[in-house]
């Protein structure tokens, strides 16, 4: 198995981008990441008009963000959670927003 370098993976998520955005009409898609992935990335500012999904199981009431953002649209604040009325597992999200902002951002 071989490793793929920083260069190469910032290549790829940066192609992702370009074909994603012009999928959708010149709207960004939504980059699913946490602080230590970003961070061994080099932190890359490029993708911060990139909406933000974070990850972060570790907080209770504000997610700690990857560098590049200062704000988020989601956070994964869990994962593999249980609920009454809920068959299976879950992962718990809240979104950054009222809930008339949702179809900004779903459609």
């Amino acid at each position: 198995m071989t490793s793929v370098s920083r260069k190469d993976k910032l290549a790829q998520i940066r192609r992702m981008v370009e074909l994603t955005t012009q999928h959708l009409g010149g709207r960004k898609p939504m980059i699913y990441t946490k602080k230590r992935v970003w961070t061994a990335l080099g932190n890359p500012d490029e993708f911060s008009d990139c909406p933000l999904w974070v990850i972060d199981y570790n907080s209770d009431y504000d997610p700690v963000l990857p560098k590049s953002w200062s704000s988020f649209t989601f956070w994964q604040s869990g994962e593999n959670k249980k609920m009454d009325g809920i068959a299976g597992d879950y992962d718990p999200d809240f979104f950054n927003g009222r809930p008339e902002d949702m179809n900004q951002v779903c459609l």
